[in-house]
């Protein structure tokens, strides 16, 4: 187009211009005429027209105006120039791919999947260093860079046509991978030396070394994907830099918890036992930290052997290296004896409110017969310890009598524990005694025949039982008694792929009507759901009755029975009972087969009841999370319970600071119960505000108390140096190990009663008045003359040895001591234990009890034999008159006519 003068055209002017010529100067517009000078004509005539119009710049509109004068048709618009898009599919260039792709997919695909497979099956890594799958995220961080070297290889194959697209995504998804693999690297980077040395011995280095092998493999396909030859005009950097950083930042939100979950444990065991420190590390876990990665180090044991641990998670591997793992060396396998889990066992307590062992235990990897190992931290010991996997309690059953005329129940609980691993285990469970009980009887079955228990003082058959069960692994089962409450039952070995049957008999008073049945509080062993254990109860008198689903009460040949299936919730935890109510006779009476002749008979005779409390009531209140659903209750029991008498209230806190002391019993009912808290601050506490106070009473409402105190020494001050009785009324609501319970019940001041709750039998402020009926007791050669009594069963002997351990505990130990191994008694000081072999008693110098003699749960009288008995006595009856009739006839017929007899 010629140069067009002033006036100056725009742009859109300038295109309407053109596309005007375009269609003015067709051919067939033409009719033969020259193109070149028509289109001169036309612009100069243009020009004409617009400098006529004076128009200093000329636009589309403006240019459409005057060719319409000139009677020229308007521009037709012209569509806007296409821009031109990038090719949607590529075709790799050769230069651009790998060079030897099955190497690539040997390193960077089949070694990392084969070693997951391997780990994910066997645990081989978790058992020996870490575990590298501790969740499903860390599945999904190992799949992620096999994953994306497929794509990889895929999106880089030379000569195949692949989109854009599909290069964007194995950029971003190479990059995912490849902080994957730098992540594993590093967790195995200590043992990589090791690892080439095994590849070059055993082969076995491989495993560590496969996700080396992904990191460098995944760094060659991210420098190809991301070169310029790969492709032209599209830059591969951003996506999988994006890819890079969000798996980061993935991993780093998922290993976040478990690493403060370490850091708090370690501030918990460099806090020189300061409790605002340990209060502080609890409440930073509890917020941000891992409740399971606390878990897995409550079971990272403290055995020599480097098997028998929970494998730390990442997180907390990469925090040994740091020394945050309690101040000890980072060098993994020295770690494993030189710690002290109790400090983290008791921090797991005082974030969750609830024992370690009360929650099913982490996995841990297997051993070589494909079983998993066990870490049993506490064979032969006084601890329950760690759950077991694989240990279990098939089968039980309860038997139990009710003796009215004394008052007194009895019952036999048998134990099967089954072992589905192949190591012998040991079962260990504390079980809780119904109020005022004890055990009276120990039997174990070995080889398929009841053997009884041998009974002696504490340290003494815990030595025969660790000389039997943990040196020569043979058949014994030991009880103890290591507080008031409860007593502890330890049996090994459950053999492997084997069972193992023990009963224990149990002797309680029945109270108020109730008759609680002993409960499981703590156990190394798992209870299935589906769980049940069948009930026999039956009563010589009264009647029968409890709250059971299931539960059936029959008359029986003139007794009365109850039958039932108790479930895991009724067998565990609070517990249960039934309901039993009986005359009871005032005057009662045995034979002693524990006493010398001269005191042979026993009687028992009821004396006054004591009279209700009335003195100054400390109120000591647990505020751990598990008394939340009692808050409501404990308030209404308080202000129902408050009279005349002084009262106050103590609430445990996190630390002693945390010690809430007030009069207002409503406070409970609004308090924050949290976590699990030390109540030894709230038990000095109470006890110096109830010195100086006649009548004074402690009443204690609690869940477990697993703590390490640090604190005990004035507690125990005030126990040893306050002469004042205190009635101590221990509620635990929330059953569990409680270790502040001996501290208390070793005071030769304080009179520890434990209550027993449930959801049926809640705590309630009549708590405070009741208490066991009071007798008295004599022994005679024979039976007085004139006595109005009731012959009952010796089980009334066991009670009265009892009573006369506790008498005698305070002044005379030894006493103490051979009236409760005479009477076959477990107690705070003695226990019972079952060797498998005479020569065992003989080397432990113990005499093992006689079954003739030992405690029995009678057997109901079949119809036939009572029809017998009675027959047999009204014969033997009509025989004495007959006899002594005829011997009267004949002594008046010898007086009469014979002489004498000589």
């Amino acid at each position: 187009m010629e140069t067009l003068p002033s006036p100056a055209w725009t742009l859109s002017a300038t295109a309407a211009l053109e596309a005007w010529f375009a269609q003015r100067l067709r051919p067939e517009l033409l009719d033969g005429a020259d193109a070149a000078e028509v289109r001169a004509d036309l612009t100069a005539h243009l020009h004409e027209e617009l400098a006529a119009t004076g128009a200093g710049t000329v636009t589309s509109e403006i240019l459409a105006a005057t060719l319409a004068r000139m009677g020229e048709p308007s521009p037709a618009p012209r569509p806007p120039a296409e821009v031109p898009r990038p090719a949607l599919t590529v075709t790799i260039p050769v230069r651009a791919s790998f060079r030897h792709p099955s190497f690539f997919l040997l390193l960077a695909v089949t070694l990392p999947l084969f070693a997951w497979f391997i780990e994910a099956g066997s645990h081989w890594c978790a058992s020996i260093i870490f575990d590298p799958l501790p969740t499903l995220w860390h599945h999904l961080f190992v799949l992620t860079a096999p994953v994306s070297a497929i794509f990889a290889w895929k999106a880089t194959r030379a000569g195949a046509p692949v989109s854009v697209r599909c290069l964007k995504g194995a950029s971003w998804l190479t990059g995912a991978g490849l902080a994957a693999a730098a992540y594993y690297t590093l967790l195995f980077a200590p043992f990589t030396p090791y690892a080439v040395f095994g590849i070059i011995f055993f082969g076995a280095g491989l495993l560590p070394l496969s996700a080396l092998a992904s990191f460098l493999s995944l760094l060659r396909a991210r420098k190809i994907l991301a070169g310029r030859r790969l492709l032209d005009g599209v830059r591969m950097q951003s996506p999988g830099l994006r890819g890079f950083l969000g798996m980061a930042a993935l991993m780093l939100l998922v290993e976040t918890p478990h690493f403060i979950t370490r850091l708090g444990i370690h501030r918990a065991a460099n806090s020189g036992g300061n409790p605002d420190e340990v209060a502080s590390a609890a409440r930073l876990i509890r917020r941000f930290g891992s409740t399971a990665a606390l878990l897995r180090a409550c079971y990272d044991s403290g055995s020599p052997r480097m098997f028998e641990r929970a494998a730390p998670d990442p997180a907390s591997w990469i925090a040994e290296w740091l020394g945050l793992d309690r101040g000890l060396t980072n060098w993994q396998f020295k770690r494993g004896w030189e710690s002290d889990d109790v400090i983290t066992r008791d921090l797991y307590f005082r974030v969750t409110g609830q024992p370690f062992n009360a929650v099913p235990p982490p996995r841990n990897g297997p051993t070589s017969h494909g079983a998993l190992r066990q870490w049993d931290m506490a064979r032969g010991g006084a601890a329950i310890a760690g759950q077991l996997d694989g240990l279990s309690l098939a089968e039980s059953r309860l038997d139990w009598h009710c003796e009215g005329a004394s008052g007194l129940t009895w019952g036999e609980w048998t134990f099967t524990f089954s072992n589905n691993t192949g190591e012998a285990q040991e079962a260990r469970c504390r079980v809780a005694l119904p109020p005022d009980g004890f055990v009276s009887r120990v039997v174990l079955w070995v080889n398929g025949e009841p053997r009884e228990a041998a009974f002696g003082a504490t340290p003494q058959v815990r030595a025969a039982y660790k000389s039997v069960a943990i040196a020569q692994r043979r058949d014994p089962v030991l009880v103890t008694q290591p507080d008031a409450g409860s007593i502890m039952l330890q049996a090994f070995p459950v053999p492997a792929r084997g069972t193992l049957k023990t009963r224990l008999t149990f002797t309680a008073p029945a109270s108020d009507g109730r008759v609680w049945l002993p409960a499981i509080t703590e156990r190394n062993f798992a209870i299935s759901e589906q769980f049940h254990a069948p009930l026999w109860v039956q009563a010589d008198a009264g009647t029968l009755a409890s709250s059971f689903t299931d539960s059936r009460a029959t008359p029986d040949q003139g007794w009365q029975t109850l039958t039932a299936s108790p479930g895991p919730a009724e067998l565990t935890g609070s517990g249960s009972f039934f309901t039993w109510k009986a005359d009871r006779a005032p005057v009662v009476c045995c034979e002693n087969p524990f006493a010398a002749p001269a005191q042979r008979i026993l009687v028992r005779k009821a004396a006054a009841a004591p009279t209700a409390l009335t003195g100054a009531v400390a109120w000591v209140l647990d505020g751990s999370s598990c008394m939340n659903s009692f808050a409501a209750q404990i308030a209404d029991a308080m202000a129902s319970a408050r009279g005349s008498s002084a009262a106050r209230l103590f609430i445990a806190g996190d630390s002693p600071s945390g010690l809430v002391t007030t009069d207002k019993p409503a406070e409970a009912a609004g308090y924050d119960f949290t976590g699990g808290c030390d109540n030894t601050p709230a038990l000095t506490a109470a006890l110096d505000w109830l010195r100086g106070q006649p009548n004074a009473t402690l009443v204690w409402l609690h869940g477990p108390q697993p703590v390490v105190s640090r604190s005990t020494q004035q507690l125990e001050q005030l126990l040893e140096r306050s002469p004042q009785d205190i009635l101590v009324l221990d509620v635990p609501l929330t059953p569990g190990e409680n270790t502040l319970l001996p501290v208390l019940t070793r005071s030769h001041h304080l009179r520890c009663r434990i209550a027993r709750c449930n959801a049926s039998a809640p705590f309630h402020a009549g708590l405070l008045t009741e208490s066991a009926a009071a007798f008295t007791w004599e022994q005679h050669p024979a039976l007085p003359e004139g006595l109005a009594t009731v012959k009952v069963s010796d089980t009334l002997a066991r009670q009265f040895a009892l009573t006369e351990y506790r008498r005698l505990r305070p002044d005379d130990y030894n006493a103490a001591l051979v009236t409760a191994v005479k009477a076959s008694l477990v107690t705070s000081d003695t226990g019972a234990v079952v060797l498998e072999r005479a020569a065992d008693y003989t080397a432990n110098n113990l005499a093992q009890a006689s079954s003739k003699a030992a405690q029995q749960v009678p057997i109901l009288p079949e119809p036939s034999t009572a029809l017998l008995a009675v027959t047999a006595a009204f014969l033997l009856a009509t025989r004495r008159r007959h006899s002594s009739v005829t011997a009267a006839s004949m002594a008046v017929s010898s007086s009469k006519d014979d002489p004498p007899l000589l």
